[in-house]
Formats: C-alpha cells, structure tokens, sequence
C-alpha cells in the first residue's frame, strides 16, 4: 500500500504554513497560508503572496478529495481542490510526501488556465470586481511543486522534505 499522506492532518497540525521552496517561476517572492477555519471536508484560508513590493491576499476554499485507496473506515485526504470567493474552481493541490513529524510537506499544485480571476472552462456564479480580474501572481507554469513548512520551523533543517522536493521536481534549485 502506498503512504497514506493526509493533508487535512497537516493543515489541522499547521495552521500558518510558508512556501520553503517552490519549482514555480511566477511573480511572487514569498507565498504565507493563513488556516482559519476547518471542517471534515474544508478549509478556510487567507493566502498571502508578496509581489512586487506589496503583499496581496485572497480567500481560498479548499474542499479535501482523495485519489488513494486505504482501507473504508479510515478516509485519508491527500488532494484538496481549490475555489475561490466566487466558487469557481481554479486548481487542485496534491500532497506528494509528508515527513514523520509532520512538519514538512511536498505539494504539486496543477491551476487550472491562467487563473487571473477570469478566463474559465465555467461561467462564473459572480463577476469578480476589476481589482481581482488584475491580480496575475500565479505561476507562468500550469503544474509546479512546492515545499511548505510551518511558521515555527523557518529556518530550521529540513532536509526529508527537500530532498524528496528535488527529486520529484527535477530542477536542481527553486526560488
């Protein structure tokens, strides 16, 4: 059977998580998630990226799926998808590897276009305001691999993580 990797567990154990390492590319230098809220089946999260000077936030929903198959009574979420205030889905995040303590997390995050608050598969259920439609800090990539670590452990080793980073990203350095 495969690591049953649970990132509804990471997300409950970590409530601020940072972007370590990052295969993206884009505009954005750092990336923070605030948790603050959770259920059995979503989060709550204000996500903050520092672009060009100044920091940006938005709400993402998250709704927790699972690609895995673990025995019926114990549902492991390793897939969360992401919407945004409007709920339009925009992406989906996979948990890759999670280490021991639970402190560390290898996450492939696949969006979905070129998310800039417009340009979707679906009509959206609200027309967002022109200040959303401008924000474009994503990636220039579709898919890319992220390590994320809690607040607590900022400069702390954290090698598990990283070097399975390295290893399913296939880039030799990240930002």
């Amino acid at each position: 059977m495969k690591n049953a990797y649970d990132l509804r567990k990471f997300l409950i154990d970590n409530k601020k998580l940072w972007t370590y390492e990052s295969s993206d590319y884009g505009k954005w230098r750092c990336k923070l998630d605030n948790r603050w809220n959770i259920t059995n089946h979503t989060v709550f999260i204000n996500r903050s990226y520092y672009v060009n000077g100044k920091v940006s936030y938005f709400g993402v929903d998250g709704c927790f799926r699972s690609s895995m198959e673990v025995e019926p009574s114990k549902m492991v979420y390793n897939l969360m998808s992401l919407y945004d205030p409007y709920g339009n889905l925009y992406g989906v995040e996979k948990l890759w590897y999670i280490n021991d303590n639970n402190t560390c997390a290898v996450i492939q995050v696949r969006m979905y276009k070129q998310h800039k608050h417009c340009n979707f598969t679906k009509p959206f259920l609200k027309m967002p305001s022109s200040s959303q439609r401008k924000h474009n800090w994503f990636s220039k990539y579709a898919t890319w691999v992220e390590v994320r670590i809690p607040d607590a452990l900022l400069g702390e080793s954290i090698r598990d993580c990283f070097k399975h980073f390295k290893k399913v990203a296939k880039v030799p350095e990240g930002r």
